[in-house]
């Protein structure tokens, strides 16, 4: 992959948030990307009401 390559990771429930995570723990460039504002802002506060996801992950990621 080039520089400006960007994975993007459309639906952050219980399948596409550990993949975004997964690819972001690899040190590739991931965007993840929800229609839910809320869950956006829990997943911002290191909440992950789906379970898959530990607090400190979510927090370490970018």
């Amino acid at each position: 992959m080039n520089k400006e390559t960007q994975i993007a990771v459309v639906g952050l429930g219980y399948v596409g948030l550990p993949l975004a995570l997964g690819f972001d723990q690899a040190d590739l460039p991931v965007i993840g990307y929800d229609i839910d504002e809320t869950r956006i802002q829990e997943l911002k506060e290191g909440k992950d009401r789906t379970g898959e996801a530990a607090a400190e992950t979510l927090k370490k990621s970018r």
